[in-house]
């Protein structure tokens, strides 16, 4: 059996290998300026995205690692990558999460901006005729047979709320659907009952049966977790995080993303920070993570999204946001185990329709790149 050093090394020449003949070493996000520091979904990886309350963190996320990175397999099937989703939905029903779905594939394939609450036949509520159009629908009701495909693939999780509950759900997937399956290797165990060392054969490395699977594990969000008895929400989620999922990162071979909210306090600095510095003040940091910041100390990556314009700042980055308002967010990478951190770009957010896009450097934009975007939200 092959030791760690040559299997470092086997995994080099792989990597390059696979390259070379057109293939992929990570899901690609589809952010051209973002993917020269972090290429896409990456196995085995741990991430997690942050942001204060109500700023569309799970819209990035669902966006950035789930609608984008499917579209990106079904488009190119000869990637021979495979694609599985287990997304935790702790704070959005599943029902919900498919909608928004559908909500970003009618902007995708028809350019048609709906809201969930369109969708829905929510909107004035005393107007009988405020209902989905029948063309509208018939274009949901030919999605089917596509959403019935993405439901195959990406597995929404409801009720499955406990630190092993997750982990445990995540195993059984794992082992009990043909995923991989485990290499064996004599060790040497101490049994202090009979003072002796003896050798026994134990699970050593969990292998995928395709080896371009990626099986991503999601938490939205982590502070919705329910302790198990005993615990509180902090060491609810230090387990999850430093036990449960950096072991299937580290052992099964999967990626994680974990959604967590900058602590309460942090926006509280609004009221307290004056002048230039509050947007510092104001911008999640890795010592903002809310409930427990350990979790920092697991993840390769931790990315910050920033939502300027609900503190009514009007320039942020050399950005206008009294053109771009709700329609602008800064994405940050705050920690990069393999690569840069401190970085910065602007992204142009569309929370109708589940939509993000990257923006040019502010100081790159003019007044014809302010307007397309108002166009793309029906505010030119």
């Amino acid at each position: 059996m092959a030791g760690i050093s040559e299997r470092a090394i086997n995994k080099i020449q792989e990597n390059r290998n696979k390259k070379l003949l057109g293939g992929y070493n990570s899901i690609p996000f589809g952010l051209k300026r973002l993917e020269q520091f972090v290429p896409g979904i990456q196995k085995p990886n741990y991430t997690i995205l942050t942001a204060n309350s109500g700023v569309g963190k799970t819209k990035v996320a669902k966006n950035m690692f789930v609608f984008r990175p499917y579209d990106f397999v079904k488009r190119n099937p000869e990637s021979n990558i495979k694609f599985t989703v287990l997304y935790f939905c702790l704070e959005e029903p599943d029902d919900a999460f498919m909608q928004s779905y559908i909500c970003y594939k009618l902007y995708k394939e028809y350019g048609q901006r709906i809201s969930i609450k369109e969708l829905r036949s929510q909107l004035k509520p005393e107007d009988k005729t405020a209902v989905i159009d029948e063309v509208t629908l018939e274009r949901v009701n030919k999605m089917l047979p596509s959403l019935k495909e993405f439901e195959h693939d990406i597995h929404l999780i409801r009720d499955v709320d406990k630190p092993y509950s997750i982990y445990k759900y995540c195993t059984e997937f794992l082992e009990d659907n043909s995923i991989g399956d485990w290499t064996l290797s004599p060790r040497k165990i101490w049994m202090p009952d009979e003072k002796k060392t003896v050798t026994k054969i134990m699970r050593d490395r969990f292998i995928y049966n395709h080896p371009d699977h990626y099986v991503l594990v999601v938490v939205d969000h982590i502070g919705l977790i329910h302790p198990e008895k005993g615990q509180d929400l902090w060491e609810a989620i230090r387990v999850l995080s430093s036990r449960y999922l950096v072991n299937l990162r580290n052992i099964y071979g999967c990626s994680i993303l974990v959604l967590q909210q900058q602590s309460s306090e942090k926006e509280k600095q609004q009221y307290t920070y004056k002048g230039a510095s509050i947007e510092s003040k104001l911008e999640p940091s890795l010592d903002g993570l809310g409930n427990c910041k350990e979790t920092q100390r697991d993840a390769d990556e931790v990315f910050g999204v920033f939502a300027p314009d609900r503190y009514e700042i009007t320039e942020h980055r050399g950005y206008d946001i009294t053109q771009l308002r709700d329609n602008y967010r800064s994405f940050s990478i705050l920690k990069s185990r393999d690569g840069e951190a401190n970085l910065r770009l602007g992204l142009f957010f569309d929370g109708a329709v589940n939509y993000i896009a990257e923006m040019k450097p502010a100081k790159e934009m003019n007044s014809d790149d302010y307007k397309n975007v108002l166009k793309r939200v029906g505010r030119a």
